[in-house]
């Protein structure tokens, strides 16, 4: 059993901006008896929910919930807004947050030996998928009006950007939000291509990573990055392309070695104070960029 933490109480840090937050996942569904009349017209929205505190959320994102008749969120996500948002008269749903893998994809072009890191298979999330777009249509078409939330900002490395394509006949909209890369700025005082700029890396380059956790330097801390399409070839015994251990001082040099979409990330988990109740906390973060 592992107990995640708000990304609020943590904190972490690299040359680039990376901070060490909890990963949420997103997805629950709901109906709001008190939001507008079925008359009008219907409408589907990505709302960010920011970087975790709840304090950090905006007010469009708040006023969007407050009136939307269904909420796609993780039960964490809900306990989190309570005290923000009444969900009274909601039906609330989880499960429909990362399904975006083997979107728009042929099932049948996938080996059946392929590994992957993924607990459903290609036909799994193309019906869940199907089933989230049924959902969806259904309400709009009912003139509810239907959100789906998202932390940090969903259009960075955001999992709910897949259902922007598949309902695009329905002109959803993009509510945003402060990502974690933003607060990560924000902890560390440092502006974008102050010390590295990953939005002008080149193949080969040097790119200089710090962490930090809970103001503190994270020594011996492997950080580690993949190129997409990586993983549909990578050997169970080689699951990263780079991988990287910081030094006392929290800090490594990753080389990023082919113009690629990269995801770096690291994972840390530290006992539960209370061990009856849980037995670890986990904290991970993750950033994607281009190398040209």
């Amino acid at each position: 059993m592992h107990r995640y933490e708000r990304p609020g109480r943590t904190a972490a840090r690299t040359f680039i901006g990376l901070l060490l937050v909890t990963i949420l996942a997103v997805g629950c569904a709901a109906t709001n008896s008190q939001g507008p009349g079925t008359s009008a017209p219907g409408s589907y929205q990505v709302v960010a929910i920011g970087p975790g505190d709840v304090d950090l959320i905006t007010p469009r994102a708040l006023a969007a919930i407050g009136r939307a008749h269904i909420v796609f969120c993780e039960l964490r996500q809900r306990e989190q807004l309570e005290a923000l948002v009444r969900f009274d008269g909601k039906q609330v749903l989880a499960g429909y947050g990362v399904i975006f893998p083997y979107y728009g994809r042929d099932c049948a072009t996938v080996p059946a030996d392929q590994p992957s890191r993924w607990s459903m298979s290609c036909e799994q999330f193309q019906e869940k998928q199907a089933d989230f777009q049924a959902r969806v249509r259904g309400a709009v078409a009912a003139g509810q009006h239907v959100v789906l939330l998202s932390g940090g900002d969903p259009t960075i490395y955001g999992p709910a950007m897949w259902s922007l394509h598949a309902l695009a006949d329905l002109n959803p909209t993009v509510v945003p939000g402060i990502s974690a890369f933003n607060a990560a700025n924000a902890t560390l005082q440092v502006r974008l291509g102050e010390v590295a700029n990953p939005a002008r890396l080149t193949a080969g380059a040097e790119l200089p990573v710090r962490v930090m956790f809970r103001g503190q330097p994270m020594a011996q801390m492997p950080v580690r990055a993949v190129f997409a399409g990586y993983a549909e070839t990578a050997s169970k015994d080689k699951p990263y392309v780079v991988e990287a251990i910081t030094d006392a001082k929290g800090e490594t040099i990753l080389v990023l070695d082919r113009a690629a979409y990269w995801l770096i990330s690291l994972s840390h988990t530290i006992a539960h104070p209370e061990p009856e109740l849980c037995d670890d906390d986990r904290y991970n973060t993750a950033l994607t960029l281009q190398v040209r």
